[in-house]
């Protein structure tokens, strides 16, 4: 009898078995893998929560026990401290409505904010942003987008373009927003983060803002650090700037929202957010 048929068999059956027992073992050191970094990723954020907590103590901590104020001797923009606010962001619901024709005021500001955050991704070509923004802005006229991913363009590079700022790690999302209160102007400029106002009013008169910011830090109350409106106006004035720019520009905006603190781990693909109630 010829054994050469039942040797095969059996090494068929010990090489399935083994492949079986080697994915099944990969397998679970991934799952492990994966089970740490998100054990990592959600100390992380709750460290994070934690020093939010902390916050309005913190701040209670600018007076002695005497009751005097401690001299100040460092400052850190809000602007620059990474918080992800809806009123931070850039929005740009007005630019869909299918009744009106586009504002070119902020038609402009959204393709110099494109270019102010993805000038450097090798993905993104400045020469192409009109064609890209008129691409979202046709899309969302047709589609009364609730959301960023509801605005992909048909064109199948542009939308692979759009695609890769959802996806980078500076995310569209994080910096633009469609709101759903009618009453929310483009520039929230009280929360605006540094890359809007460079888009806005170019990286030298923003240095200006920044440094009248600072100059108020150590000179008044912490609520007043941010310019209101009529120091911005002198200063805009001062500079010869367009003073239109304040039909984008919004005040005041409620006392509460919601703040988003963010974790990840891009190796293993966790990505963690929390929301917290916020007075800014």
């Amino acid at each position: 009898m010829n054994a050469l048929p039942l040797v095969l068999l059996f090494i068929c059956l010990l090489s399935i078995s083994s492949l079986t027992f080697f994915q099944s073992a990969t397998h679970t050191e991934y799952l492990s893998y994966r089970n740490s970094c998100y054990m990592q990723a959600k100390r992380a954020l709750m460290n994070k929560l934690e020093q939010e907590r902390l916050k309005p103590h913190l701040k209670n901590s600018s007076k002695d026990p005497s009751g005097e104020k401690k001299e100040r001797t460092v400052y850190v923009s809000s602007r620059a401290n990474g918080e992800i606010l809806e009123s931070s962001k850039l929005n740009i619901t007005s630019l869909f409505d299918h009744q009106k024709e586009p504002d070119l005021k902020l038609k402009n500001l959204l393709e110099n904010f494109l270019v102010t955050l993805y000038k450097d991704k090798g993905f993104f070509d400045e020469e192409e942003v009109q064609l890209l923004v008129d691409s979202l802005i046709e899309k969302g006229k047709s589609e009364k987008p609730k959301a960023l991913t509801d605005l992909y363009p048909k064109d199948d590079h542009l939308k692979e373009v759009y695609y890769k700022m959802l996806k980078s790690n500076i995310s569209l999302e994080d910096y633009i927003t469609i709101s759903q209160k009618s009453e929310r102007k483009p520039v929230c400029f009280k929360n605006a983060s540094i890359p809007l106002l460079q888009a806005l009013f170019g990286k030298d008169l923003t240095d200006s803002i920044l440094e009248l910011e600072e100059t108020n830090y150590f000179t008044k109350d912490d609520e007043q650090a941010i310019l209101k409106e009529p120091e911005l106006k002198d200063l805009l004035n001062h500079a010869h700037f367009d003073e239109n720019v304040f039909d984008l520009l919004q005040f005041k905006y409620p006392a509460k929202e919601k703040k988003t603190i963010k974790e990840e781990n891009k190796k293993a693909r966790i990505f963690l957010n929390y929301k917290i109630n916020n007075k800014d």
